[in-house]
């Protein structure tokens, strides 16, 4: 199956973030919602990849909103870069929240469910928990919490890159282009693996509760499982 297909209409949107930069992205819409999933996808990938997720959810009255990361997909910016994590979490993962509003059919008020991937669900993940009150529910697939360690002479290399080129990419083993924004996924992988270990309840896998949350809708979140 290809993951880019769609079943239902998926509409086209561009959201500003900040004076500089606006992110294009897709909304896919259901009638009558029960609560809007946004997708954070991951590193190389773009809003697109997941029609086919979307056309299941929709199908179960779920409204869906994905935005292509900053140089991803059609967003403008060098490939696969991103200027700031904590701009990534703070500013675009909300965006995605109030998208929809407005649209016809549309509650301006929907529960929202975060699903991040690879990257996106470490991004996802520090997101839940820097601001565990706004979701009511985080879905994880293969969060980049751990990797095995690169060679000494990669870091050094790596380390040398980000003061005299941060925004170049550079090869892989698998020919995909990497970034400055792989270090800070492993940074802030370590800083959730510590956090995690004081606090089991932090990491989060599948349809649970952000560690945090308060139980504003328990009828709306039975409804979902």
């Amino acid at each position: 199956m290809n993951p880019s297909e769609s079943r239902c209409h998926a509409t086209q949107i561009d959201v500003r973030i900040d004076k500089s930069t606006q992110l294009p992205g897709r909304a896919w819409c259901a009638e009558r919602p029960r609560a809007l999933i946004a997708i954070v996808h991951g590193l190389g990938e773009h809003a697109g990849r997941y029609g086919a997720l979307a056309s299941a959810l929709v199908d179960r009255r779920f409204t869906v909103v994905s935005l292509d990361l900053p140089g991803h997909g059609e967003a403008a910016g060098p490939r696969g870069d991103a200027p700031s994590w904590i701009g990534l979490r703070d500013l675009v993962i909300p965006a995605m929240f109030t998208v929809t509003r407005g649209m016809p059919g549309q509650p301006p008020d929907l529960p929202v469910v975060l699903l991040g991937h690879s990257m996106g669900g470490l991004l996802a993940l520090d997101y839940a928990l820097a601001h565990p009150k706004s979701l009511l529910g985080l879905v994880l697939s293969a969060p980049a919490l751990k990797s095995n360690p690169p060679p000494g002479w990669k870091v050094a290399l790596a380390r040398m890159a980000k003061v005299i080129a941060p925004t170049v990419g550079f090869p892989t083993a698998s020919r995909k282009p990497a970034s400055r924004v792989i270090p800070r996924c492993a940074s802030a992988a370590r800083t959730t693996r510590s956090f995690t270990a004081r606090s089991p309840r932090g990491s989060i896998s599948g349809w649970s509760r952000p560690a945090g949350a308060s139980w504003r809708n328990r009828a709306a979140w039975r409804s979902l499982r």
